[in-house]
């Protein structure tokens, strides 16, 4: 069973990473969609949805 920590540690560790990752794109890459990939989503919606989910499921943790 993971703990509340571990599960926080975890999701600490990854948010770092996605805010580097959306700072090494910078504003206009982040919120741009990838070429000749119709339907897919940016580097933004990825990491909000991500950030919900964490958000959501966090409190939800047996």
């Amino acid at each position: 069973m993971v703990t509340s920590d571990e599960l926080l540690s975890f999701c600490d560790r990854a948010l770092d990473g996605y805010a580097v990752l959306a700072r090494e794109l910078g504003d206009a890459r982040v919120s741009a969609r990838p070429p000749g990939l119709d339907g897919a989503n940016t580097a933004y919606g990825l990491i909000a949805h991500v950030a919900g989910v964490m958000g959501y499921w966090g409190p939800h943790r047996r």
